[in-house]
This record gives structure tokens, sequence and C-alpha cells, in this order.
């Protein structure tokens, strides 16, 4: 009767787990906290004050243009960064996931744009121009990140939204619209680059429509497909079975 029971439990988690996995992410900010264990820092979604959690790494900007005359950029503050403090509640209402600790007083949290690998691609910022399949490719233009220099307070929150900015270093005309991906990650003193956030920036009002294509197969290239996620959990309870035979 227990190999039974053992089998259904684990055979019902892939039903559930792509679904968190794949979760919508466009308007979630990153999290941004110290870990209760370890030395990396800790990112997440928090869409304030619902849901603050430890999973997202998909995350989305909508860019405007800045059109000034010989320096014309894309730019967004989109995706922030939040973390709820010490309080219970905290700021705006929201609470930390467990496992994650407020940010000391006066610290603020440094945006990093390292070079990642998708697809066998490897960029600090990937471009796709919307059209087809989706297809990233590394692209010509640069990301520039200017920080706003908020600070956490003293119960070690922060709501801080840093600039984004999308220029072609080689025209003086905006650059190509379309949906361009940047790997972010965030570092707190004393700690680790925390994982890559993928942050999908969205250059033009006419790609709203297949944004979700893009952050679904971004999704797709680091979540598990429920296929492979079977497999793995027969496995485990071909384990199982065969301990307690």
């Amino acid at each position: 009767m227990k190999r039974y029971t053992i089998l259904v439990a684990l055979l019902s988690l892939p039903l559930a787990l792509p679904a968190m996995a794949q979760e919508e992410h466009g308007h979630f900010d990153i999290f941004v906290g110290r870990p209760a264990t370890g030395s990396q820092t800790l990112i997440g979604g928090a869409e304030v004050p619902d849901e603050l959690n430890l999973t997202t790494r998909v995350f989305e900007g909508d860019m405007e243009p800045d059109e000034i005359a010989g320096n014309n950029f894309f730019t967004t503050t989109e995706p922030g960064m939040f973390n709820a403090g010490s309080g219970m509640p905290g700021l705006l209402g929201a609470t930390n996931p467990a496992g994650a600790l407020p940010l000391d007083e006066g610290e603020s949290p440094t945006v990093l744009n390292t070079p990642a690998t998708l697809a066998g691609v490897t960029s600090d910022l990937f471009y796709w121009d919307g059209t087809g399949e989706v297809m990233f490719g590394d692209s010509s233009a640069d990301l520039v990140i200017t920080q706003t220099g908020g600070i956490a307070g003293m119960d070690g929150s922060i709501d801080d939204h840093p600039f984004l900015d999308i220029d072609d270093p080689l025209s003086d005309d905006l650059p190509a619209g379309g949906i361009y991906l940047a790997p972010l990650s965030v570092q707190l003193d004393g700690l680790a680059p925390s994982d890559t956030a993928w942050v999908l920036l969205v250059a033009g009002e006419e790609f709203e429509d297949v944004v979700e294509l893009a952050e679904e197969y971004v999704s797709s290239q680091f979540v598990p497909e429920p296929s492979s996620v079977v497999l793995v959990l027969l496995t485990a309870v071909g384990g199982l079975l065969a301990y307690r035979r």
C-alpha cells in the first residue's frame, strides 16, 4: 500500500511544477534579499503586495523612446528591485519569502550585466525582431544601466528602479525596434552575485503582442519539459521501490 502512495504522490508533481515555473512574469519587479543561509544574493519575483517569491527568473520591461538630438535611445525603469524589510507586514504591505532576509540598512544593490549563453549564443544583450519563430541573437546595441542611488531603509526594505537604456553606439537614430533580452544579476555587499534574471525589454508598442511568445521561449530554455520531469521522477520511484525490496 505504501508503495502505491509514494508513486501517486510523485507522479502528481509534474502536473504542478511546470505550471509554477512558467507562470506569468510580465510585471514582476526583481525581489532581492540576503540569504538566511549561504553566501549568494537571492533574487525572485515581487508582485507587490500579493506575491513575493524566490523562483521567478524571467521579467519584462516596456521601453519608451528618449529622443534627444544626436543621442536617441530606448529607456525604462522596469523591472525595479524590491525587499519588504523586517516589518510584518513590510513595505507596501508585502512580506518577504521564507529564507530571504532584509537588506542591511543603507545598502544599495548593484545590478550587473554579465554575458550569458542562450541556445548556444553568448551575449550581454540579445535581440529578436519579433517576426517568425522566436530566435534571439547577439545585439549590436548597448545596454546602459544607471543606478539611482536608492538605499535600504532602517528596516532593510528597498523599492528602487534603476534606469535601463538601450543605445546604438554606431548611429544617431533610435536602435531597431523589437524585443531585447538582457541577462542581469544583482549583488549585495559581501555576497556572491545572484542567479541570472532574464529581462525582456520591449522596444515598441507593436511588439507587445509577441512578448509572451518570447517569455515562453526563454522560460523553456531553463525549465524542464513535463516529459523530462516525469522521467526523472519515475527513475526516483524505481530507486525507492528497489530500496524497499
